[in-house]
């Protein structure tokens, strides 16, 4: 009866109305796709909470990982009523990272006992999904790459290393010169990695994107903080769901 009483006094309009008084239990949260929204899972969960909430400060200790479509059994008979090429989409979709929420263990069992199991979406819109994901993972990646090389030019900038120039059996033959052997500063070589490194996202975040539909995009406008921000809320194959300002400061 917590989370009817909860109805009464301060639940917001758009969980109220997800609210089923013949099971006392909520639909799952989905958004304009279909797709159930790991934000809003989290945030109707701890609004409906009856005990004290966890400590969202020290939340990663104790996170385990949600898989947002349940249960596994429902969703591999499911996948086995389809043809191979739908069923590998409906098994990526149930296991991929997006679908994945890691939150604290009372509140995971807790989303499993007051929200409905999400309906499947369409076939469509989990190919889609799919395939923005793995668009994503492109620019993560290179971001990643990108981020290092800086971090190794910045670090590595002042030092020298020694060049072999024809060193028989070490030197390949395309990078030969006519000296036996130099020091050289480590600039010139860590700023020729940054720079292709950079080449190499200016292209990634102008292309890997091109074929996913903006409203399924996950990262909307490819800027480098904007994918810092992606990379920002994945964790051991999961999502870290935003926590209301609210709920964070409890």
């Amino acid at each position: 009866m917590q989370a009817e009483a909860r109805i009464e006094r301060d639940l917001p309009e758009r969980f109220a109305r997800l609210y089923d008084y013949r099971t006392n239990t909520f639909a799952t949260p989905l958004d304009s796709r279909g797709i159930a929204d790991a934000d809003a899972i989290l945030e109707l969960a701890l609004r409906t909470y009856p005990d004290e909430l966890p400590d969202f400060s020290r939340r990663m200790d104790d996170d385990d990982a949600h898989h947002i479509y349940w249960s596994e059994a429902w969703w591999r008979a499911y996948a086995d009523r389809h043809e191979e090429a739908e069923r590998n989409i409906i098994y990526d979709f149930r296991n991929g990272t997006p679908q994945k929420m890691f939150v604290p263990r009372v509140i995971h069992s807790w989303i499993e006992t007051v929200m409905q199991p999400a309906p499947p979406p369409a076939i469509d819109v989990m190919k889609q999904r799919n395939e923005a994901w793995e668009s994503a993972k492109i620019l993560l990646k290179s971001a990643f790459d990108l981020d290092k090389a800086r971090k190794n030019y910045n670090e590595n900038k002042h030092g020298t290393r020694i060049v072999y120039g024809c060193f028989e059996g070490l030197t390949p033959v395309s990078a030969r010169g006519d000296f036996d052997v130099e020091v050289r500063m480590n600039r010139e070589y860590w700023l020729s990695k940054l720079n292709e490194q950079l080449a190499g996202w200016r292209y990634i975040a102008d292309s890997a994107q091109e074929e996913i539909p903006q409203e399924y995009r996950f990262i909307p406008d490819p800027r480098l903080f904007s994918v810092r921000a992606l990379s920002s809320r994945i964790k051991g194959g999961g999502f870290i769901p935003a926590v209301p300002p609210e709920f964070a400061a409890a």
